[in-house]
């Protein structure tokens, strides 16, 4: 059951911000699963992971290969059916996932434009009527 979701607002670059979520995450010894709106953003996203840093690697795969249980960091544009396969969902596919209470934590990040802003709104609208704790960090000029 989700105990805490996390809102990262006015983020100036998404991708890489999630790069930093995530070697966090991992560096904390948890498994993370990121959630992203199709397969041209997953790719994305898997393209920051390896270039994120010169220096350091995220461990990152999809979630349907061989290798997912044995990765910490999982991408996937759908949430699997059953148990979560991770205690953390970062959350970028821009809505609501389905079935989100599986995971312990959420983690939102927002962008800085008037859209990203709005769909955020939408979004910790949805977990309040839940019932669930949201705490917001200001990333501005991050």
């Amino acid at each position: 059951m989700t105990q805490r979701i996390d809102f990262y607002h006015h983020v100036r670059d998404p991708l890489a911000f999630a790069c930093k979520l995530a070697a966090t995450v991992m560096g904390k010894g948890q498994r993370l699963l990121v959630l992203l709106a199709d397969p041209a953003q997953l790719h994305a996203f898997d393209e920051r992971l390896w270039t994120w840093q010169p220096t350091s690697f995220i461990p990152h795969c999809r979630l349907d290969e061989p290798i997912a249980a044995d990765t910490p960091v999982l991408l996937a544009t759908r949430l699997p059916p059953g148990p979560a396969p991770c205690p953390v969902l970062l959350n970028l596919s821009l809505g609501v996932p389905d079935e989100y209470s599986r995971f312990e934590r959420l983690l939102e990040i927002v962008g800085e434009d008037p859209d990203s802003l709005a769909r955020a709104r939408q979004v910790a609208r949805a977990y309040k009527a839940a019932g669930l704790e949201t705490v917001y960090h200001d990333m501005t000029g991050r």
